[in-house]
């Protein structure tokens, strides 16, 4: 079975705080990350994907 889980945090820096920490999660065999993306949108509604690690971004549109 597949599973997504999509986390929003406040700013950037908690975000890579939070991706440090999956990371870890990764490595200690706690959970398996297949996929995983940084995605930031600023005050003009502006997509940015920042970093994406196993994500073949090209088959992906990101919407809001």
């Amino acid at each position: 079975m597949e599973k997504m889980v999509v986390v929003v945090f406040d700013d950037e820096s908690k975000a890579y705080s939070g991706l440090n920490e999956l990371k870890k999660l990764h490595q200690q065999a706690d959970l398996v990350i297949y996929a995983i993306a940084v995605i930031a949108k600023d005050a003009d509604g502006k997509v940015d994907v920042r970093q994406a690690d196993g994500v073949p971004l090209e088959r992906y549109s990101v919407q809001f």
